[in-house]
């Protein structure tokens, strides 16, 4: 037998046993690593849940835009067939306000042609439910009789002309800019 293929066979042997050895050294993770994957993962939550929330109560807040445009129907016929702006539900069509109710809709209300949804929002996601209101506030031409209302969510100005005016005022306890609809937020 040749010297140097029984060095070689050795060599060969300890190469193998330093692979194996260094595999297994580096089989799993260090605990550094697993706190820093840790870390990112709580980065990233702490975003993502309230941004979560407020999709959520965002989308239960459209239940109380479906009764909004319903009576925003009924607003619009009273005033073409009356030309003012109802006083109340029953002059305009619609049933008492505490018996217009839904999951998050606890009142309905239409206070001289202002329309005014009451809710309370959040009851599956935040410790303590949320109680706001979304007025819907009609503008109206003063020059042009039997103009087109023009209809802004919350406090939004509709940024219209002079001559325009709006017959109500935003309820109070409005709902946060953030929980508003889109097409609803300034």
């Amino acid at each position: 037998m040749d010297l140097d293929c029984g060095i070689c066979a050795v060599r060969g042997l300890a190469k193998s046993r330093g692979v194996r050895m260094l595999m297994a050294r580096n089989a799993g993770f260090t605990f550094v690593e697993i706190l820093i994957v840790a870390a990112i993962i709580g980065i990233l939550a702490a975003i993502a849940i309230p941004a979560y929330n407020d999709y959520i109560i965002r989308s239960e807040v459209s239940e109380a835009l479906i009764f909004l445009g319903d009576a925003k129907t009924s607003v619009n016929d009273f005033r073409s067939r009356w030309g003012r702006m109802p006083a109340s539900n029953e002059e305009a069509g619609l049933r008492a306000p505490e018996e217009l109710r839904g999951q998050v809709l606890d009142r309905f209300e239409i206070i001289d042609g202002t329309l005014v949804a009451s809710m309370v929002v959040g009851r599956k996601r935040l410790r303590e439910p949320l109680e706001r209101t979304l007025t819907f506030r009609p503008w109206i031409n003063t020059r042009v009789s039997g103009s087109p209302i023009i209809w802004s969510c919350g406090i939004a100005d509709p940024g219209l002309t002079p001559d325009y005016a709006t017959s109500g005022e935003v309820a109070a306890n409005p709902l946060e800019d953030k929980y508003l609809p889109s097409n609803c937020r300034q």
